[in-house]
């Protein structure tokens, strides 16, 4: 029996100053009118016919379909909203459709506002009865619509959007800083696109968006907005990227059915975009190309007649990023035109853009391959290996045979040929991807100490801005454990009433500790299983102290590390000899802070800053003095501004900043937990907050010449770090074979610029946190150092870091040439506006290829340690040069299929044989005089990086990768 909706529900009333429409009813009763522009329309009963017809058809559970979405076809039969609902700029489309990617187009006529919905609608039981029933006609007449003109029958079965969808439906659009008003937003599945009118924009494209939370998941952001909580359970937020930043889309539906729809389409278009970026997989491919194509005619067909004259199909080879010339585009037009009609329909279109997709690299490459025009099995298992350098052994080299060549009767083995279209589409395929991490998830050891691996770390956490006017806000904690991000950062201070977060003298706002402890507890494992560490630098006072502990406790419950594992009581009296794994820790949160117990009196009473916090001290203080400076320019924008004190409280001074606590003593850290009585006058310490420190203890660095205990975690300024660098690496690299170390940001990035993180992990740091919200190259390395191993935020280090006998293979240093063949590259993207629409009328692209080799800094000081005199490593010369960088030659007017075929080299070095710990970045970039203007990239580390010929993925720069654009490249590396 189909799902029934319940309707029968009261909608929440939005503000009247929303809506001027309001509802009266007649004197005999149950009918409910509507009064629209002076019109009567029966608006609430049609709104509830149409909501449950859409329910009856699309949440079905049949035997064969249970738990599907959207099963029956729409038909163009139903209820048709009020006139003033359903105003569009052209004609609607009321066939079901497929998702298309989002856009790449012109900006699509948007849909006018409406003020219609009334303010309230109450229902009684017979109205909630209403069904509209569908008959076969309807049923037949809905499949021809959705039939009509399609690209891909399977396509079209995986998703079908609802013609009220389609259509336009009113709904509330909030806003934390401006009135709430009543938009019509409505799905364009052809275009991949969320619309609305709007002078600044009023479109969201599915590939841009990063996370959608419907009703209690965005009860933060209504609370903020100061509206009822009974307008929750039809609450839907939308955040996506634009122009290079976050923004969020809040919607409220008028009814519960209304809110269904709208979930259930959104999270089904989501997910298939997500699909589509799951790689080159000859299925996804075959969609991909289907969405393509879609797209693209719909865009091309401006007065949608179904048929594109010349004259359009013209402007359509400028929006692909090509200039052709006339009279070859017509010559092949002439070709695919058998009617000789003058226009094309839509199967003469994918000829034409089948002539398009023509790969004449691919062609060359397949004649050399194959024997006497014919690539056989034995020939392409040569090419594998030799080529590819493939390690399949002869079952798996078979069966991914099979997988492009079916068998045939009669023919078997070496009889067989693999066709010109199969090896393309192999070489385009998941089978033959760019990086070795792309079919393993998670398969790296997660049962070693956490000091053996690289953590993903995050850096002032709640910011989204600038680390002097930014806003603080939990949404920096969504974004960053949603990325599998794995340390997450607190800067505590006293609250009216509990503590909230906030970056230190300067202009940021505040945010309360609750929310950013629900936020983490609700996405802390989401992206990974493995444990988050909450690094805190605290400033509050002992009273709040406890307060933070007692908020910890309760929104963490009982994933919070309070104790030793129950496998490891025993150190509550041995002491901890070796860190827990990941592994043992999964699911669990961590707190890393100061303890402030490890120090004694004369410490206590002296210098107690760590030597590379003081050093940042003086950037502290100069940003507070900018910040003094342009206060007055700022003020007007801030919504909250915090007060700079200049004298610090008596409890902040004392007690509150575990960052200015003592030098830990030389004795265990066991031995060294004194009363609180005997050092409460001296140092101040919440009891409840000690008790959350376990296996990430703060302490101070007070150099190398001093015992730390396995749990004890002390933090680098990027300052310190490189001075350590220049020196001690090999001592440092030695010490985070069994210890946790963090290394951070200087304090005069105030623009939240981030460092190449890979020269810190080649000292074996393993908390290195950068700046989330800075789409920069320290952001890239991240992203690609943690693209490994199932983006699970954890990474084993290179054997050379972690293991105990790595000394002696640090001094083994080697010199490489990475050889790229830059071939082609396939439909670039056009730019775009800071409101997300194409930018037509723009000149062609004329794109060239830049490929750039990452290197840590290979310093002397990591191989003074040698002790075997037989092994005492050459360190003449071993000072790496940290970028090598090439590029290709530029192409004129062709950003569709533009080929080089030119060869880069770009030599290298190693220690250690680390080469995960040097990152290749490929970008194509368009030539504008002396600059070049980023189109696409790719970054991945060489550990990671495949041999042979490969089709890289172009991301843009905050590394959201592009549906439909790639790279063509020939990878191989040679020994100096």
């Amino acid at each position: 029996m189909a799902q029934q909706l319940d309707i029968s529900q009261t909608p929440s009333p939005y503000s009247q100053t929303a809506y001027e429409s309001y509802v009266t009813k007649e004197s005999k009763g149950t009918k409910l009118k509507i009064k629209v522009d002076d019109k009567k329309e029966t608006f609430a009963k049609k709104i509830q016919r149409q909501a449950r017809a859409i329910s009856d058809s699309f949440f079905s559970r049949g035997d064969n379909n249970h738990g599907r979405i959207y099963d029956s076809p729409v038909t163009d039969k139903f209820p048709k909203l009020p006139a003033a609902l359903n105003e569009t700029d052209g004609p609607s489309n009321t066939a079901t459709s497929n998702l298309q990617p989002p856009v790449q187009t012109r900006r699509v006529a948007s849909h006018p506002s409406t003020s219609a919905l009334p303010a309230s609608l109450s229902t009684t039981s017979d109205q909630a009865t209403l069904i509209h029933q569908f008959t076969e006609d309807d049923v037949s007449k809905s499949d021809a619509i959705v039939n009509k003109g399609s690209v891909n029958a399977n396509l079209v079965e995986e998703i079908k959007v609802p013609a009220l969808l389609q259509q336009g439906t009113p709904m509330l659009k909030v806003s934390k800083s401006k009135l709430s008003k009543s938009k019509k937003f409505h799905i364009d599945p052809d275009q991949g696109l969320i619309l609305w009118d709007s002078k600044k924009g009023g479109i969201v494209a599915i590939e841009n968006i990063r996370e959608m939370r419907f009703g209690s998941d965005a009860r933060t952001t209504r609370q903020e907005c100061n509206l009822p909580a009974e307008m929750e359970t039809r609450w839907i937020t939308i955040v996506y990227m634009l122009d290079g930043n976050y923004k969020n889309l809040h919607m409220v539906a008028p009814t519960q059915d209304v809110f269904q729809l709208w979930n259930s389409a959104l999270t089904k278009l989501y997910s298939i975009r997500k699909e589509m970026m799951n790689g080159f997989g000859t299925d996804v491919e075959s969609k991909r190309w289907a969405m393509w194509e879609k797209q693209y005619w719909k865009g091309a067909d401006a007065n949608q007649d179904g048929k594109l004259s010349f004259q359009e199909v013209e402007i359509m080879i400028a929006r692909l990023n090509l200039r052709m010339p006339k009279e070859l585009l017509y010559k092949y037009l002439e070709q695919v035109d058998v009617n000789k009609s003058g226009c094309l329909d839509f199967a003469e279109f994918r000829k034409f853009v089948g002539i398009l997709k023509a790969r004449p690299e691919v062609d060359k490459i397949y004649n050399e391959i194959s024997r006497d025009g014919k690539l056989d099995y034995p020939a392409f298992e040569q090419f594998m290996k030799d080529t590819q350098k493939c390690a399949l052994g002869p079952s798996e080299m078979k069966q991914l045979w099979e997988h492009f060549v079916p068998s045939t009767t009669g023919q078997e083995g070496s009889s067989q040929v693999m066709t010109l279209d199969a090896f393309t589409s192999f070489l385009v395929s998941s089978h033959n991807a760019a990086s070795t991490d792309y079919h393993r998830g998670i398969y790296q050891d997660m049962t070693k100490p956490l000091s053996e691996y690289y953590i993903s770390s995050s850096h002032n956490t709640y910011l989204v801005g600038n680390q002097l006017i930014g806003v603080s806000t939990i949404e920096g904690y969504i974004r960053a454990l949603l990325q599998g991000c794995r340390c997450v950062e607190l800067d505590v201070y006293d609250g009216d009433r509990e503590p909230v977060i906030r970056h230190g003298n300067t202009l940021t706002t505040n945010v309360p500790l609750r929310q950013v402890a629900q936020a983490i507890a609700k996405y802390a494992f989401i992206a990974s299983p493995y444990p988050v560490i909450v690094s805190t630098e605290m400033h509050c006072g002992v009273r709040q102290q406890g307060i933070f502990a007692e908020i910890f406790r309760e929104e963490f419950g009982d994933a919070l590390v309070t104790d030793h594992l129950p496998d490891r009581v025993h150190e509550r009296e041995s002491g901890i000899k070796e860190l827990p794994s990941p592994e043992q820790l999964k699911g669990r949160i961590l707190l890393k802070a100061k303890n402030q117990y490890l120090t004694n009196e004369k410490e206590a009473e002296g210098d107690d800053d760590e030597s590379s916090e003081a050093e940042d001290e003086a950037s502290k203080s100069a940003v507070a003095r900018l910040a003094r400076r342009v206060s007055r320019n700022v003020t007007r924008r801030m919504s909250r501004k915090p007060r700079i004190r200049r004298t610090v409280s008596r409890t902040e001074s004392t007690g509150g900043d575990l960052h200015s606590s003592p030098p830990p003593s030389p004795q265990s850290h066991r031995r060294q937990r004194v009363s609180m009585e005997q050092h409460q006058q001296v140092v101040k310490m919440s009891p409840e907050l000690f008790q959350l420190l376990v296996y990430t203890v703060g302490i101070s660095f007070r150099g190398f010449d001093q015992q730390y205990d396995v749990e004890h975690l002390f933090s680098l300024s990027e300052k310190k770090a490189k001075s350590i660098l220049k020196v001690n690496a090999h001592v440092l690299v030695d010490h985070s074979r069994t210890h946790v170390v963090r290394v951070y940001p200087q304090g005069l990035r105030v623009k939240s610029t981030n460092f190449e993180p890979n020269r810190f992990w080649a000292m074996g740091a393993q908390l290195v946190a950068i700046n989330w919200q800075t789409f920069d190259m320290g952001f890239a390395l991240n992203y690609a150092m943690f693209q490994r191993n199932g983006q699970a935020g954890y990474v084993l280090k290179p054997d050379a870091l972690r293991l105990h006998n790595g000394s002696h293979t640090l001094g083994e240093r080697s010199r490489h040439v990475l050889d790229v063949t830059i071939i082609s590259a396939q439909q670039l993207p056009r730019p775009k506006d800071d409101l997300g629409n194409e930018i037509v009328d723009k000149s062609i692209v004329d794109p060239l290829v830049r490929v750039t080799l990452h290197v840590p800094d290979w310093s002397s000081s990591f191989v003074t340690t040698v002790k075997d005199d037989s092994k005492q490593p050459d360190t003449r010369g071993v000072q790496s040069q940290r970028t090598v960088t090439q590029r290709t030659s530029v192409i004129k007017n062709n950003g569709f299929n533009p080929v080089w075929d030119e060869t880069l080299s770009l030599q290298y070095e190693l220690l250690g044989g680390m080469s995960d710990l040097v990152f290749a970045r490929f970008e194509v970039k368009e030539r504008d005089g002396n600059e070049e203007r980023l189109i696409g990239m790719y970054c991945i580390s060489l550990g990671s990086l495949l041999m042979g010929y490969r089709h890289l993925p172009l991301h843009d720069q905050q590394m959201s990768q592009y549906l439909f654009a790639s790279l063509f490249v020939k990878i191989s590396i040679r020994d100096l």
